[in-house]
């Protein structure tokens, strides 16, 4: 990442806590670290022993572990905060939510736990009434695809959007880059198409051509945060995306194992013999020795609309393509840096808006110029977007 600027804002001494020290919260840290506006960084995590092995900078940071502390404690701890950020797990969403909500703090996480509508929003009226914003499920996807798909939605109607993702790891073995619990959890989440109508995850595979170096790869249904918001949105027809690559390809090969550990509620068993995500030094032996060797993360969003002035359709396409393995700094991944970096460039926006509107917004239901903004903040920290507009 390019060294920053100081954050040009009247905001200043700025106490920002982030829950979830692992393989994105420490790069999230490591960025705010950077910024003189920034005073202090609580870091809260359930397991602070590893926590400290993805950390590598203790500047202004905390370091707490949660394991008994209680909420009234972790909200006395955290009065004047002016960010709370849920880099854990959607899982906890709501607690990290209602501690932001008792400290009038602003929050921020990655994604939503419901497959069907975003447990977050459930929160809207009470953030609106203490005049403080939530921005949820921001990542690359959901996240980044999330604002691809406003940009490209803009001044059309009808719309039918397609989201298409691929992650591609070169290694000799399974080496998981998300915490295991949730990717099993999406690998048994159904695809909701409404109407009580469902897809089945990893069906239906379509090949489609990603920037090189993934090139042409065959994608499947699989569960995606992005249509639960922007399927909210009246220009919006239908939102269905797919995504493929080698992770998506080990995840399937497991998903007949875990159908059958489930039916024999053997499943929690199971979860503990998948590899945890691995830490730095063990990423950097992996590297050493040969066995993982490089990754990709890539995206593109394609819209068909109606454009109202004209009376014809037209398509519209945004890329996207990560930073890889290769060039990240040691010790991360191309999955964990480029979701950071995402989150990294609305943390920015939050610190830098002159008026933030009060509520719960997913990335597509953000202003304007937030949204361009933070899509400029994360094409200069990574590769260009490439637009066909």
């Amino acid at each position: 990442m390019k060294k920053d600027a100081d954050v040009q804002t009247g905001r200043m001494n700025l106490k920002i806590a982030i829950f979830g020290g692992g393989a994105v919260g420490s790069i999230l840290i490591s960025f705010l670290q950077k910024l003189e506006a920034v005073s202090l960084i609580y870091c809260f995590d359930s397991n602070a022993r590893r926590a400290k092995e993805y950390i590598k900078d203790w500047d202004r940071l905390f370091l707490i572990e949660t394991r008994d502390n209680s909420q009234e404690k972790l909200v006395r701890m955290l009065e004047g905060c002016f960010l709370v950020i849920n880099a854990a797990s959607s899982e906890i969403n709501d607690s990290v939510m209602g501690i932001a909500l008792k400290t009038r703090a602003h929050y921020i996480d990655f994604a939503s736990l419901s497959n069907d509508v975003p447990e977050q929003k459930s929160w809207h009226e009470s953030f609106v009434r203490k005049g403080i914003t939530g921005w949820i499920n921001i990542g690359v996807g959901p996240g980044l695809t999330n604002l691809l798909a406003a940009k490209l939605i803009e001044g059309l109607n009808d719309c039918v959007v397609r989201i298409w993702t691929a992650e591609e790891t070169d290694s000799k073995e399974l080496t998981v880059l998300w915490k295991r619990e949730l990717l099993v959890d999406e690998m048994l989440s159904e695809i909701p198409l409404g109407n009580g109508f469902t897809r089945e995850p990893f069906s239906a595979p379509e090949p489609y051509t990603f920037p090189p170096p993934i090139g042409k790869t065959i994608c499947v249904n699989i569960n995606q945060n992005e249509r639960l918001t922007l399927g909210l949105n009246p220009a919006v027809r239908e939102v269905y995306g797919k995504s493929g690559g080698s992770d998506i390809e080990k995840l399937k090969s497991l998903y007949p194992k875990v159908i059958k550990k489930q039916k024999r509620k053997g499943l929690a068993k199971f979860i503990k013999t998948l590899p945890q995500t691995p830490t730095p030094k063990e990423l950097e032996e992996k590297i050493k020795k040969g066995i993982l060797r490089n990754g990709w993360i890539s995206v593109a969003v394609e819209v068909d609309g109606l454009n109202p002035k004209t009376k014809e359709r037209e398509f519209r396409k945004a890329t996207w393509l990560g930073l890889s393995l290769r060039e990240v700094p040691r010790g991360t991944t191309h999955i964990n840096y480029n979701t950071a970096v995402v989150a990294y460039c609305a943390v920015l926006q939050l610190i830098n808006a002159k008026i933030l509107i009060s509520g719960i917004w997913a990335p597509d239901q953000f202003p304007k110029e937030i949204r361009e903004n933070i899509l400029l903040c994360v094409a200069e920290k990574t590769r260009q977007i490439k637009y066909k507009i």
